[in-house]
């Protein structure tokens, strides 16, 4: 995370560095982003750089905490909702938010479905260790709940379904990204068709009971 001399920067000076990176992470994707290329860009001295971040992992994980409270804007009063709502009611409230998200922020957007989609396991476990286990634990949390509720099954374990409903809604973010160029085109009606059949698929999976 940014050290104290990275904090005690002008804001204006911090945003600089930053725009440049996530920049860089959006065009080149985390493996071949380069900080020479983000100081040469932003016209800070190498050495000035590593005053501010331990090195690129390291910068990338401050760029994710910036992405996740960009999410939490957006899912925070949906999952105000939970408890009044059935779980897949209110995962579909999440879609939306996550939509939403999307659209409003296609760089950062962009930047997180190319890391998880392309970075090995290790890469992701060394630089977002924390922020995975809050993620899934945020997950689980919802899915326990709805398990008691027997809005779930319950003989499957809560970490596999945990697990397949996270890997599901990377989908859906991936999926989204990849089909729109862009997502303010995305009519509300075709959103909602989008959703429904995601969420129909995720219910009842892809066997014909008919």
């Amino acid at each position: 995370m940014p050290k104290d001399t990275f904090m005690n920067l002008p804001f204006e000076k911090q945003s600089l560095i930053l725009d440049v990176a996530i920049k860089e992470f959006h065009d080149k994707g985390y493996d071949l982003a380069s900080i020479s290329s983000i100081v040469e860009k932003a016209q800070i001295a190498k050495g000035s750089f590593y005053q501010y971040f331990e090195g690129k992992d390291d910068l990338f994980k401050h760029i994710v905490v910036i992405i996740n409270d960009k999410k939490t804007q957006f899912a925070h009063p949906v999952i105000l909702t939970f408890d009044q709502l059935n779980f897949f009611d209110w995962f579909k409230k999440m879609l939306f938010a996550t939509f939403e998200f999307l659209k409003s922020y296609p760089v950062l957007a962009k930047i997180s479905v190319d890391f998880w989609k392309h970075s090995s396991t290790h890469t992701k476990e060394r630089i977002l260790g924390e922020e995975m286990n809050r993620t899934h634990e945020f997950l689980t949390v919802f899915i326990e709940k709805a398990v008691q509720k027997n809005e779930l099954r319950n003989d499957i374990s809560i970490e596999y379904l945990a697990r397949y409903i996270s890997s599901q809604l990377a989908f859906f973010n991936d999926y989204l990204l990849e089909t729109y160029d862009d997502l303010t085109l995305v009519s509300e009606k075709n959103l909602e068709k989008i959703i429904t059949t995601f969420l129909s698929i995720l219910e009842h999976g892809t066997k014909n009971h008919s």
